[in-house]
């Protein structure tokens, strides 16, 4: 971060260009393949199979909590119509539920 702010601007310049190709490559090699063939390509590289585990359980329970998350916000802008919002005390009451809910599943 110091860079950003005393280095040289060809070198930041360079640093936020190679960023946004990581981050394209990313995208586009998720777009076009799927969780069961990073699997296997991870297998293929001989990585440790609880390392595959971890990642394909995480991945499975934050797609888990996604789906709740998004339920939940939905359901709140359904019974919110006509009120005035707090949202300080509508994000804790979901992210709340969010916790108990994922307690109580896992």
């Amino acid at each position: 971060m110091p860079n950003f702010v005393i280095g040289n601007v060809q070198t930041t310049f360079f640093f936020i260009l190679r960023l946004m190709a990581i981050v394209l490559d990313v995208a586009y090699f998720l777009q076009i393949n799927s969780w069961q063939q990073v699997i296997v390509g991870l297998r293929q590289l001989h990585c440790p199979n609880l390392i595959i585990l971890i990642l394909d359980i995480s991945l499975k329970y934050i797609h888990t909590l996604a789906i709740f998350l998004r339920e939940s916000l939905w359901a709140v802008q359904l019974r919110m119509v006509g009120k005035t919002l707090n949202n300080r005390n509508i994000i804790g009451k979901v992210f709340g539920q969010l916790y108990l809910n994922s307690k109580k599943i896992y």
